[in-house]
């Protein structure tokens, strides 16, 4: 899990893995509360609950 500082570093095109799933994907926008991810599997979800780190 990242404190705030580490959450709010992440930038669009950072790969990322979330925390409970263990899904990995890359950051395509960055606008706003939280972060929009495309996982692998081609899907695109907004996250906004802290739960991802840099793979």
């Amino acid at each position: 899990m990242k404190d705030y500082k580490e959450w709010a570093s992440l930038k669009k095109g950072d790969e990322v893995t979330d925390f409970f799933r263990q899904k990995t994907g890359v950051i395509i926008s960055d606008i706003g509360i939280g972060y929009t991810v495309e996982w692998k599997d081609g899907t695109k979800e907004r996250i906004t609950n802290g739960m991802l780190y840099e793979k």
